[in-house]
């Protein structure tokens, strides 16, 4: 586990003990993050993560706001963890797949090391400490331990928003 993991369950855990009255919204990877990767999409035809062949149910930033403003605004959510996923488990080729479609440009992924990808993140500007978080937390995802939950409809009162239809919401930025 990362440094950044290990501080996040510190706080947590604080949290939890400290008796103030909490709700701890948790996601999987954003949808938005793969925006980051546009220039080399554009530039190389290539999506690079240290994801192996494991599925993410990335979930859209939109989605965690609607769930957090009902948290917000409603009673009965203190002192819970709610995990918030997008609709379905998608693998890094389905997602390159999708992105190709969408942007009319053949996109490949290709399974980077996390070596490689936290040296491409530093190249980047990246600072070192986020870098290292940021490819930890792909490779933790490269383990296939995602799951999909039903947290965002369920508080959020609609389904979540699919890959498919944040792909056609910024098809202008990744074009």
């Amino acid at each position: 586990m990362g440094q950044f993991f290990k501080q996040r369950a510190i706080a947590e855990q604080y949290l939890k003990q400290s008796g103030i009255k909490f709700t701890i919204v948790q996601s999987n990877s954003f949808m938005q993050n793969f925006l980051w990767f546009t220039h080399e999409m554009r530039t190389k035809g290539t999506l690079s993560l240290p994801m192996r062949d494991a599925k993410t149910a990335p979930v859209d930033i939109c989605d965690i706001v609607r769930v957090s403003s009902v948290i917000l605004a409603e009673e009965g959510h203190e002192g819970k963890v709610y995990n918030l996923t997008g609709s379905g488990l998608l693998s890094l080729q389905e997602i390159a797949e999708k992105l190709s479609t969408a942007t009319k440009q053949k996109i490949t992924y290709i399974d980077a090391s996390p070596l490689h990808f936290k040296q491409t993140l530093i190249q980047s500007g990246v600072s070192e400490w986020v870098a290292e978080a940021v490819a930890k937390s792909w490779q933790i995802a490269g383990k296939g331990r995602a799951t999909v939950t039903n947290e965002v409809a369920k508080i959020g009162g609609k389904q979540p928003i699919t890959f498919d239809e944040f792909v056609w919401n910024h098809k202008a930025l990744l074009s």
